[in-house]
């Protein structure tokens, strides 16, 4: 298992997915997936993808986006996301995001635990 692989073929189709068409993310998670955006709580693949296909915006492109990854026990892998997101074009905001992803029987992996934040800049 390369972990870095994983995690940049990852990120590159979910950041696409969410940019073009959010309302295909729901693949992305299992029925006991969890999702904390900002200071709100989703729970289920279904409930996530409404919160994600609920965002206002018509135009998201990722910026500049790191990530670090380790392996957990259990056929998971933890990854930490750094970026910048123009939304509608509007100026960059930094963001943090979170994943667990955990790998199915069959060899795939699919979001267990997701954190998103955006980093606004201290007064």
């Amino acid at each position: 298992m390369d972990p870095n692989g994983i995690a940049t073929q990852f990120l590159n189709a979910y950041y696409k997915t969410f940019s073009e068409n959010r309302g295909m993310l729901q693949s992305y998670y299992g029925a006991d997936s969890k999702l904390s955006w900002e200071n709100a709580e989703f729970t289920g693949a279904a409930e996530i993808s409404q919160k994600l296909t609920s965002i206002n915006a018509q135009k998201i492109e990722y910026l500049h986006v790191e990530h670090v990854v380790q392996v957990l026990p259990g056929d998971l892998l933890l990854l930490l996301v750094n970026g910048h997101m123009s939304i509608d074009g509007a100026p960059a905001l930094g963001f943090s995001q979170i994943f667990v992803l955990q790998r199915t029987p069959a060899g795939s992996w699919f979001i267990r635990n997701e954190i998103f934040k955006f980093q606004f800049a201290s007064k």
